[in-house]
């Protein structure tokens, strides 16, 4: 597992809400049966987050990048492909049929408004994290403690 030093911080942020496990570095796939898998039918989430409390299953992004090129056509393929991936998850977990599985993405936050702006369409609400509001100096935390 290579996780960079972002990731570390993020998946703090994450564990400090006691209702909420982590899956770092999670492999989905739609077809977990396959042993190669078709482009655009696998990925490596950086962070599955599990909250027992909102009855939830976040699927964490977390990039560093100027360009976020890499995380944009994730966000695309995602969204084209969004039905199968959540089934894939709910099967994959096991949560129950009602619990909501959502994606969600932290990004400097100089960088925040031009990266919902790529992904506005495809992705109206996703809520997007400034890394800098779950550093560990950071005292309060809307995800760690909603």
């Amino acid at each position: 597992m290579v996780m960079d030093y972002y990731q570390g911080v993020v998946t703090e942020y994450l564990v400090k809400n006691k209702s909420v496990f982590i899956n770092p570095e999670y492999e989905l796939a739609l077809n977990p049966n396959q042993k190669i898998h078709p482009k655009g039918t696998s990925w490596v989430i950086d962070i599955l987050a599990v909250d027992f409390v909102q009855e939830a299953v976040f699927l964490c992004e977390v990039t560093y990048s100027r360009t976020q090129h890499a995380l944009v056509h994730k966000m695309a393929d995602w969204a084209d492909r969004w039905s199968e991936i959540s089934t894939a998850v709910r099967h994959q977990t096991h949560v129950p049929e009602y619990w909501r599985i959502l994606p969600r993405v932290f990004v400097p936050k100089e960088f925040r408004d031009t990266f919902a702006a790529k992904v506005h369409q495809a992705w109206p609400e996703l809520e997007i994290i400034a890394l800098e509001d779950v550093a560990p100096w950071v005292k309060s935390s809307s995800l760690g403690n909603a």
